[in-house]
């Protein structure tokens, strides 16, 4: 399971304190291999992966960030739109 491509949908939940644009630079720096694209999109971000990370791991990752994360398996890029 760990070479299946994933993508990784992160929501700030203090607009804030830690704004989106914050948000992409800490994103950028927790994922540095594997990634394909990192972009912002309609208050999300988008972390596209050559792998899918256990869940501990994402876990750890984002620690106490105030954010939110979805992991997902997105064969077409039009699913997105349902979010």
């Amino acid at each position: 399971m760990a070479s299946i491509p994933s993508t990784i949908v992160v929501f700030s939940e203090d607009k804030v304190n830690f704004p989106l644009k914050w948000a992409l630079v800490v994103m950028k720096q927790l994922f540095q291999y594997g990634v394909t694209k990192i972009s912002i999109k309609d208050e999300k971000i988008f972390i596209e992966l050559t792998y899918t990370p256990n869940a501990q791991k994402l876990k750890n990752k984002f620690g106490t960030l105030p954010v939110r994360y979805m992991r997902m398996k997105v064969e077409n890029p039009q699913e997105f739109k349902i979010l």
